[in-house]
């Protein structure tokens, strides 16, 4: 049976302690913010890049 992802407001054992931390840091200093949806960024990847992209991104996430 495949895990369910956390949804991004729900808590996850997995997430490092000092996430919450880098996040504030890539704001003050990048102005950027995580994204409301990973997969619309992993499907604009997979479409600019293809095979090369899923081959990459395949041993990351366990098949992609």
């Amino acid at each position: 049976m495949a895990r369910r992802r956390p949804d991004r407001h729900e808590e996850s054992p997995g997430r490092s302690p000092g996430r919450e931390a880098y996040i504030a840091w890539l704001g003050r200093h990048f102005g950027l913010a995580p994204v409301d949806d990973p997969g619309t960024v992993v499907e604009a990847a997979r479409a600019e890049l293809g095979e090369q992209f899923t081959a990459w991104l395949a041993p990351r996430v366990g098949g992609a």
